[in-house]
């Protein structure tokens, strides 16, 4: 017969956690690295495009959520394309890069 245990997780604690001053420090280190890889990966005509792409970490009631965008109004055609130019998808490959696959088997590309 296999031996195991059980435990159960303390939502407190989870949330404390999610909240830490290292999530924070980590989430920052990450969120900084696919800035840097997405205006790495940017199309560059004006530099306009590559200028707008923005990362921040932001505390909310359940911990620190990180995000890279792309501000510039060309963003979604440089990241999804349009019928007449293929998807440069900086945004993408940049989270890729650092995180690895970020698509399920399932997932399109």
């Amino acid at each position: 017969m296999a031996q195991g245990f059980s435990f159960k997780l303390d939502p407190k604690a989870l949330r404390k956690l999610a909240r830490g001053r290292g999530v924070k420090a980590v989430l920052t280190d990450r969120v900084s690295k696919v800035q840097k890889a997405a205006q790495d990966l940017a199309p560059v005509d004006t530099g306009a495009y590559r200028d707008g792409i923005e990362g921040e970490v932001e505390k909310t009631q359940d911990g620190f959520v990180g995000r890279v965008i792309a501000t510039h109004f060309t963003s979604a055609w440089i990241e999804f394309g349009t019928a007449r130019t293929r998807a440069h998808a900086p945004l993408r490959r940049a989270a890729e890069s650092v995180f690895g696959n970020t698509q399920n088997d399932e997932g399109a590309r």
